[in-house]
């Protein structure tokens, strides 16, 4: 996903992965950080940002 300000293309988010027809497991923020989601039976047990 990509934003243009001011004619400056920039990325918000990139490398988004997901599990199959659920939701995103991990993805990285524009700033580098990459966020992790960790699931127990289907629902989230977890979230982390590195």
């Amino acid at each position: 996903m990509t934003v243009n300000i001011g004619g400056t293309v920039s990325n918000v988010v990139t490398g988004v992965k997901r599990r199959p027809f659920g939701p995103a497991v991990s993805l990285t923020y524009g700033n580098g950080l990459e966020r992790r989601h960790y699931f127990d039976e289907g629902y989230i047990a977890g979230v982390q940002v590195e």
